[in-house]
């Protein structure tokens, strides 16, 4: 099970990789986007997600119509998808 949430933020988009450190999750990062470390600006960063957060933030579907608020469909919250994060990977993003 995977324990922490971390948020890339590169070019004024994010990402969110739940990983067991910030070395794991910035490899995964890169080896998914065939970026390099140094690919990064200084600007750039990436910082873990607090546990408190976890029921704030929610992962969507792009791929639905939006509500008549403009609103995508929530599939679940971030902490509701740590239940279940076995392995590193994006699970959610503001780049679609």
């Amino acid at each position: 099970m995977k324990t922490k949430i971390y948020e890339i933020r590169i070019a004024g988009e994010k990402d969110w990789v739940c990983a067991d450190t910030a070395i794991e999750a910035l490899k995964f990062y890169c080896g998914l986007t065939d970026m390099d470390l140094v690919d990064f600006e200084n600007e750039d960063d990436i910082v873990e997600v607090p546990k408190e957060n976890w029921s704030k933030q929610t992962i969507v579907d792009t791929e639905s119509p939006m509500d008549d608020n403009g609103d995508y469909q929530i599939i679940e919250t971030f902490e509701e998808y740590m239940n279940h994060a076995y392995e590193t990977e994006i699970i959610a993003t503001t780049n679609y």
